[in-house]
Order: structure tokens, then sequence, then C-alpha cells
């Protein structure tokens, strides 16, 4: 991402559908979703302004002979409800182990 922005990338037309065009082959989407316009929106984010979170989740298993990550239901919804309240910073401090923001 931070290579994307500080060439150009993403006020460049030419260059931008490059760029899009590369990570369409590289990701798979729900058919609703719009890349391009994901792209717009953050194009003037850079990744020190993100936070990597996973999934709370309970573990892995084995169903059907295959090997599952099994979510950890409430601790689930509760991130997805802090991320659709724009309430992450707070999330972050009451669920790290530290107390602090997570690594990025």
């Amino acid at each position: 991402m931070d290579k994307a922005t500080s060439t150009g990338t993403m006020i460049n037309p030419g260059k931008l559908n490059a760029f899009l065009q590369t990570l369409t082959q590289a990701v798979t989407v729900d058919k609703d979703f719009a890349l391009t316009d994901m792209v717009l929106q953050f194009r003037s984010m850079s990744s020190d302004k993100l936070t990597f979170l996973t999934s709370p989740n309970a573990g892995s298993a084995d169903r059907n002979g295959e090997s599952v990550v099994l979510s950890d239901k409430s601790k689930a919804l509760a991130l997805y409800d802090a991320m659709a309240k724009d309430t992450m910073v707070a999330y972050l401090a009451a669920n790290s182990p530290s107390g602090s923001p997570a690594a990025s």
C-alpha cells in the first residue's frame, strides 16, 4: 500500500488501472463488492494508520476431515459491533493484552 501511494499510483489513471488489475487477480471478494470504490476511498491512507487483527477464535478443530478455525462467536460479534459503530479505539483498549492498541 505504501508503495502504491508513494509512487503516485492512486492519482495516475494508467497506474491505478494497472494496480487494480493486478489486485483483482490476487484477491477474492463478494460479487457486490466494488474494489475500485474501496481503493479510491482509501487512496490517502498509509500502512501506519492501519491495525491488523485476527477475528477472535476458539482455536482449530477437525470437521469431516477438514481443518477449520472455530469462531469465538461472542468475542467476534463484539469486534464486528465495534467496527460497525466506529468504536475500535475503545475496543482495542479493552481487548488488547496490555490494554493498549494492538500491534499493527
